[in-house]
């Protein structure tokens, strides 16, 4: 039996967004949608960060984080950003 490969997480049209960076936050503006969202560094950086270059979970953290303690953080900011429309995952074929 072999094993089910883990998800890529993707940006959704990235080019198109247009953002703005304020202290902290992104304020950023989907025209495809309509909506506007507020992110923090770590949402932004990770959004930005996958959409040049996707990857799945153990990817990400060996990208993003110092402390592998963190990667449940880690899925929750992606969670957050595919609900609201900003990423994605897809299962390699």
């Amino acid at each position: 039996m072999s094993e089910t490969p883990l998800p890529v997480w993707h940006a959704l049209n990235f080019a198109d967004l247009l953002y703005e960076h304020w202290d902290e936050e992104y304020l950023v503006f989907n025209p495809r949608s309509g909506d506007t969202h507020v992110l923090n560094q770590v949402a932004f950086t990770l959004l930005q960060g996958i959409a040049e270059s996707p990857g799945n979970l153990p990817m990400l953290a060996d990208r993003y984080l110092d402390d592998r303690a963190q990667i449940g953080t880690l899925a929750e900011h992606l969670d957050q950003l595919e609900l609201i429309g900003l990423a994605c995952r897809k299962r390699p074929a």
